[in-house]
């Protein structure tokens, strides 16, 4: 008893030391050097700041809304501080990294999650997003569809799943591009969703009937007063690009990963890839995972993420790659998950051996984090772009 006691007791210090590392990680890079490292304030910034500084204003152009509603609260009480714009980035960008460690925590284990988590809040992409004021980082709400999964599989709570699928689904209408999403997840888990709802009392139906309208009405009102944000919801430009100039862009989602990054001078780094070498590798190790399990639902879910993307952002609309980075972090935790089970194999009873493995793939690990930090807060801040494009002060 008293053993099983002091396992316990261990296991539970063990995992406690490391949620209280991995939040200090977590704060410290997203909050470290947040109003220095670019005084003044980006033109997306301001606008921002000026659009979202009136529920009227949001009232009637309701795209973002869950971001502009934070920030309009921000706004309140930081009238004149960046940080009314930045937190709220930083507030959904902490979101995204508890969900993407639960999600690889479930499919791959622990070590995957603490390492592929550290990552992709270490990458160049994530800390632009998340630390800058725009609604860009909404973007990676997508991830909560596969966490809203994988609750669903789970079998419990399923009035608060129910619950959070509705909310989930009213939400991402607000968001741009999310609604394809939506609908292809809708219809890939609708035998699910039935039967969760088929075992609901009418209560509860009418409820969640009654909170999802109310949810719902604001944007309707919108879109009747202006129509044209219905491009918006869609994720799609409110002109119809040329058809040869979308064709060409139809490559831009694996250029910018691998190849050379996207042109948008003062928002990334010259025209280096998103990912760096140890990235690159270990997405081809978890593609090509994928790909040995062609019945494989995460293939087919990946892939139709991949497409859908890849359209909306070759047509040039409000989409950017931010949709795509968690997913593809994801495939970068298969990866590193087949090689640990690879090495593994190889070596079952060998300690040194395993540790060697173990100890080059962490070094390999720190290494990808040291060179997405170095480009992100030495880099780009001196960057003759980067500078100009916040340059811009508040105007009282």
């Amino acid at each position: 008893m008293k053993e099983i006691s002091r396992n316990l007791i261990a296991k539970v210090s063990l995992r406690s030391i490391l949620i209280i590392i991995g939040l200090g990680v977590l704060v410290l890079l997203l909050f470290f050097r947040l109003t220095t490292i670019f005084p003044g304030w980006g033109m997306a910034e301001l606008a921002t700041r000026y659009n979202d500084q009136s529920f009227h204003y949001i009232l009637y152009h309701p795209i973002n809304a869950p971001y502009s509603l934070l920030v309009l609260l921000l706004v309140k009480i930081m009238p004149h501080s960046i940080l009314s714009v930045r937190l709220a980035s930083i507030f959904f960008g902490v979101a995204t990294i508890v969900l993407f460690f639960f999600i690889v925590r479930r499919w791959f284990g622990g070590i995957v999650a603490w390492l592929t988590s550290l990552m992709l809040v270490s990458s160049t992409w994530f800390l632009r997003s998340a630390r800058q004021g725009t609604p860009d980082v909404l973007l990676f709400s997508l991830l909560l569809f596969v966490g809203l999964n994988l609750w669903l599989r789970r079998g419990h709570h399923r009035r608060i799943a129910i619950g959070l699928i509705g909310l989930s689904i009213v939400l991402s209408l607000y968001i741009p591009g999310l609604i394809w999403f939506t609908a292809a997840a809708c219809i890939w888990q609708r035998h699910l969703i039935r039967a969760l709802v088929q075992k609901l009392h009418l209560k509860p139906k009418l409820v969640m009937v009654g909170v999802t309208v109310v949810l719902f009405l604001p944007l309707l009102w919108a879109i009747i007063h202006n129509y044209k944000l219905v491009w918006s919801v869609l994720g799609l430009p409110s002109r119809v690009p040329a058809a040869l100039p979308a064709l060409r862009h139809l490559s831009a989602v694996g250029l910018n990963l691998f190849v050379r990054g996207p042109y948008q001078p003062g928002l990334w780094v010259g025209r280096s890839p998103v990912l760096d070498v140890v990235e690159s590798v270990l997405l081809i190790f978890g593609i090509y995972v994928y790909w040995q399990k062609h019945q494989s639902t995460r293939l087919y879910s990946l892939a139709v993420i991949f497409i859908i993307t890849t359209v909306l952002v070759s047509l040039g609309g409000p989409v950017s790659l931010s949709l795509i980075i968690p997913f593809v972090y994801l495939a970068i935790a298969a990866g590193m998950s087949y090689l640990i089970k690879e090495w593994l194999s190889t070596f079952p009873r060998n300690p040194i051996a395993r540790g060697v493995g173990m100890s080059l793939l962490v070094l390999a690990v720190l290494l990808s984090c040291f060179f997405q930090l170095n480009r992100y807060f030495i880099a780009w801040p001196h960057t003759p772009q980067a500078k100009s494009t916040f340059s811009y002060t508040l105007k009282p």
